[in-house]
C-alpha cells in the first residue's frame, strides 16, 4: 500500500510539471501529493533535478532556448530503460540515476548560466539632460529625449532586432524585411521592417503615442493592434487597456524636440496657439474668441517662445502681454 501511494503521481506527470505542460487540474494534484509524505516530495525535487539535467544538455548540444518536452520525456525514457509508449504508466526513476542526474545538473547549470550571461552583452544608452543619437551596428538610427533610455543585444538574433524603449525617442529604422525591427515599452510592441516614427512613452503619462512619418508601423498592446501610415497616430491608453488609431493633427508638434521645429500651413490660431503650448510647456490666452479662427502660415527653426509669439503678433496685428508667466494675445481680429 505504501508502495502505490509513493507513485499515485507519474515521473512522466512530474516531468511535465516541471516542463509547464500540465493543467490546472494536474499541479493541483501534483502538490496534494508530494505533501502527503517527504518521501514523495524527495521523489518530485528528485525530478526536478533530472529535468534540469536534461534541459542543460538539449541546450548545450543544439544552442537554442525552445525545448521539447515530447523528445525530452524520449531522453528520459531512455535512459531509465522505460518501455512502452503509454505516458500514464508509473515507474519509478532509478536511484543511482538521480544522483547522477543531481551532481551532473550541478556541473551543466553553471556552464548554462555562464553561456546565458555570455549571450546576453546588453547595451544600455540614457539621455539625461541632453538629446543623445545612436547608430546601431546595423544601421538604424536611434534619436533619444532626454529623461530617456534604450537597452538592446550586443548583437540581434536573425529572426528580430529588439530594443527597449523608457521615454521618448525617434526611430530611423534600416529596412530589412527578413529581420523586422521590435521596440519594447510598457505593456506595448512596436513592429516594424524599416520606416521612421516617434514613439512618447513615459512612465508618469496615461498614454503611449507612437506618430509615424515613413513606412507602416504594427502598433501592438495585449490582443490589440494597430496598421500605422503617414497621416495617422496610434495612442494606447494605459489605464483602460485601449489601443485606437486617429489622424495626425495639421500641426505637428511630435519632434519638435528633435528638430526644433514648428510649421504652420494655414492652420488656425486655435491650432497654432495649442501647439505652441505644448511644445514650450506654457499658457497662452487670447482676449476674444473670434481671434481662434485667424490662419496663419509661418515656419519657426528653434525659435524662444517670445519671439514665436512676437512674429505671429505682428502677423495678424495683435498685441502679446505678459501677465506673471501667462501671454495674453489681444486685439480685434482678423476679418
Amino acid at each position: 500500500m505504501k508502495e502505490e501511494n509513493q507513485h499515485s503521481i507519474s515521473e512522466e506527470l512530474m516531468f511535465r510539471y516541471f516542463s509547464g505542460d500540465v493543467t490546472p487540474e494536474e499541479v493541483s494534484a501534483i502538490k496534494n501529493w508530494s505533501a502527503l509524505s517527504s518521501e514523495n516530495q524527495k521523489l518530485l525535487d528528485d525530478t526536478g533535478i533530472f529535468y534540469t539535467d536534461v534541459e542543460a544538455l538539449s541546450y548545450l548540444k543544439k544552442n537554442k532556448q525552445a525545448f521539447d518536452t515530447d523528445n525530452a520525456w524520449e531522453k528520459v525514457k531512455f535512459k531509465n530503460n522505460i518501455k512502452g509508449h503509454d505516458k500514464r504508466k508509473t515507474i519509478k526513476l532509478p536511484v543511482s540515476t538521480l544522483k547522477y542526474a543531481a551532481g551532473l545538473a550541478i556541473l551543466l547549470m553553471g556552464i548554462w548560466f555562464f553561456i546565458q550571461k555570455d549571450n546576453e552583452n546588453i547595451i544600455s544608452v540614457t539621455a539625461q539632460d541632453q538629446v543623445v543619437e545612436k547608430l546601431l551596428s546595423e544601421g538604424s538610427k536611434i534619436t533619444l529625449n532626454k529623461n530617456s533610455s534604450i537597452s538592446y543585444p550586443d548583437k540581434f538574433n536573425k529572426n528580430q532586432r529588439t530594443v527597449s524603449l523608457k521615454g521618448e525617442a525617434y526611430f530611423e529604422v534600416q529596412s530589412n524585411p527578413n529581420q523586422p525591427f521590435v521596440i519594447s515599452t510598457q505593456n506595448t510592441t512596436i513592429k516594424v521592417l524599416g520606416t521612421s516614427f516617434n514613439v512618447s512613452s513615459e512612465e508618469a503619462s496615461d498614454s503611449i503615442v507612437v506618430t509615424v512619418d515613413t513606412g507602416m508601423v504594427l502598433f501592438a498592446a495585449n490582443d490589440q493592434q494597430e496598421k500605422l501610415t503617414p497621416g495617422s497616430i496610434g495612442i494606447y491608453l494605459k489605464s483602460k487597456d485601449l489601443l485606437y488609431r486617429k489622424n495626425t493633427p495639421k500641426t505637428i508638434t511630435h519632434d519638435f524636440w528633435r528638430t526644433k521645429t514648428l510649421t504652420f500651413s494655414s492652420v488656425s490660431l486655435g491650432e497654432a496657439i495649442d501647439a505652441i503650448e505644448k511644445t514650450y510647456n506654457t499658457n497662452i490666452q487670447l482676449s476674444d474668441t473670434k481671434l481662434n479662427s485667424c490662419k496663419i502660415s509661418v515656419v519657426f527653426q528653434d525659435e524662444e517662445l517670445e519671439n514665436v509669439l512676437d512674429v505671429i503678433a505682428a502677423t495678424l496685428h495683435l498685441e502679446v502681454e505678459n501677465q506673471s508667466g501667462q501671454y495674453i494675445l489681444t486685439g480685434n481680429g482678423c476679418d
